[in-house]
């Protein structure tokens, strides 16, 4: 979020001390987001309360970030210019989005590439490592060979060539799915046979 030249008024000693405030209001935040908070988020718990005193202070220190960003006169490349950058089409007048409206997208952001990215890296470093190095050396293989045409360019378009890691991946993601609330479900029917020869039939919509 820092871009290369800090957030415009903002200097970097600023950003880094922000860094680590933000850390701390998200350690918060995400305590706060417990089972039972599913069904009452409102409950006067001590983990609540904190959660929403972090959520209010993060709404300062992101708009102060915002603030500089947007009286900065360069222009970065990441995901805060863009939503700086963004405004509504087709509704209410086009306009920006507001600071609280970016705050909230920021807040999103980084808890979409939190636990799900580290969870998901685990469990298929673990898969791929246990199935007695067939799956690791299939992968490491893999990217040999694609790295060798490619160099040192690890892109994403590079990585879409990497189908042993994708299978790998997506494997991992079907038996442990990062988010206990995603329920997955069979959109048309399908059998799979186990290596002991038994078949099981799986009905759409299960």
């Amino acid at each position: 979020m820092a871009g290369r030249r800090g957030e415009g008024g903002v200097g970097r000693q600023e950003i880094v001390r922000l860094a680590a405030r933000v850390a701390d209001l998200l350690h918060d935040l995400d305590d706060g987001m417990r089972p039972i908070s599913v069904f009452f988020p409102y409950l006067p718990t001590s983990f609540h309360k904190k959660r929403d005193e972090a959520r209010v202070e993060m709404g300062k220190i992101f708009a102060k970030v915002i603030q500089a960003r947007r009286a900065s006169p360069h222009k970065e490349e990441d995901v805060l210019q863009q939503f700086c950058d963004a405004r509504y089409q087709n509704v209410e007048g086009g306009r920006q989005l507001t600071e609280e409206e970016i705050t909230g997208l920021l807040i999103a952001v980084l808890f979409a590439g939190q636990h799900t990215s580290s969870i998901t890296s685990s469990w298929t470093g673990l898969f791929m490592i246990d199935s007695k190095h067939t799956a690791f050396a299939a992968a490491v293989r893999e990217q040999q060979a694609i790295m060798a045409r490619h160099g040192d360019d690890l892109s994403m378009d590079v990585l879409g060539e990497m189908d042993v890691l994708h299978r790998n991946i997506t494997e991992a993601l079907r038996i442990h799915p990062p988010l206990l609330l995603v329920m997955r479900y069979a959109k048309q029917p399908f059998s799979v046979t186990t290596s002991q020869g038994k078949t099981y039939h799986v009905p759409a919509g299960l």
